[in-house]
């Protein structure tokens, strides 16, 4: 049995991260087991990392896609129905946009869609939605899966 990285307690969660080159080569891979308490905290630290990081990943897109960039959807994982509702409920109602939720095989997923207009990464700052998303998904017990973009029809 592996034990924490962390602490000297039983390994219950394992994580790999993996560093890529921006030609798409592997460069660096790194294996994590953790303890269930210290699991949640690097759970936290990496969905609070993703999505501060996120406006500049936009930016950067809508700076150098040959295709302009109208929507995104951020998606959310919940281990119960109800707590994948009440995060559809808040982030229509702190954020706007449009939100749904999805059963898959394992979880329930709650996808958030955001129309960006000229000035919503503007209005993302402003509101600091990073911060208020983190905050949102903790509240309702979800965690942050990943985004995807949509281009012009």
């Amino acid at each position: 049995m592996r034990r924490c990285d962390m602490c000297d307690n039983l390994a219950t969660h394992f994580f790999i991260t993996v560093t890529v080159s921006s030609d798409g080569r592997t460069v660096r891979s790194r294996n994590k087991a953790l303890c269930a308490i210290h699991a949640n905290a690097y759970q936290d630290e990496m969905d609070r990392d993703m999505l501060n990081r996120l406006p500049q990943t936009l930016r950067t897109m809508q700076n150098t896609s040959p295709d302009s960039i109208e929507k995104l959807e951020i998606t959310f994982a919940a281990e119960r129905k109800a707590a994948a509702t009440a995060m559809q409920v808040d982030l229509t109602k702190t954020c706007g946009g449009e939100a749904s939720v999805l059963e898959s095989p394992d979880e329930w997923e709650t996808l958030w869609r955001l129309p960006l207009q000229p000035n919503s990464l503007d209005r993302w700052d402003c509101e600091n939605w990073s911060q208020r998303l983190f905050e949102i998904s903790r509240q309702n017990g979800c965690t942050f899966v990943g985004f995807e973009i949509g281009h012009g029809e």
